[in-house]
């Protein structure tokens, strides 16, 4: 099969179980749609060299599909409008043109960060939640009290932090 970009022959490769082609002349990837997360993945896991930029001149753009011919259609890579990849619907296929990897993988990156971070969070709340539980209990004569310490200051933050999340989302 040919690259969608160049014309030239793709070369069938694996990382880490993810089975894709990639162009050794322009550093275009194609691979199946549902895999190209698990192909970020292993490239950020293994630190695999990104293939060369692509010499001048050689094309990066692909015109339609190399399996079926039919057009491909340019979106925007996880809503950042500098970052243009290719699809294929009918063969559900991704296409990553060589002067896109970069950006890609660096998106990819940023995006994992803000979802680790977000998962800190999430667990640093949950841990404030429990901790408020315990610390409001029950004085002498039915009275509820609630101590305050730096714990509660930072259970308030939390509880903000969260609901600055909620907004956002």
């Amino acid at each position: 099969m040919d690259c969608p970009a160049c014309g030239y022959e793709l070369v069938a490769r694996r990382a880490d179980q993810v089975e894709h082609q990639s162009c050794e002349l322009c550093g275009g990837i194609w691979v199946d749609t549902l895999k190209s997360l698990q192909l970020w993945s292993t490239f950020h896991t293994l630190r695999e060299p990104l293939p060369a930029y692509p010499p001048e001149g050689v094309p990066t753009r692909a015109e339609g599909c190399p399996q079926c011919q039919r057009p491909l259609e340019s979106f925007a890579y996880m809503e950042n409008r500098d970052i243009q990849l290719q699809r294929c619907n009918t063969c559900s296929k991704l296409f990553v043109p060589g002067d896109q990897q970069e950006a890609a993988r660096a998106q990819w990156a940023k995006r994992v960060g803000r979802e680790a971070m977000r998962l800190e969070r999430k667990q640093d709340m949950n841990a404030a939640f429990a901790l408020k539980r315990v610390m409001v209990s029950r004085g002498r004569h039915g009275v509820r009290f609630q101590q305050t310490s730096d714990a509660t200051a930072n259970m308030n933050y939390l509880y903000n932090e969260r609901e600055r999340e909620r907004q956002e989302d």
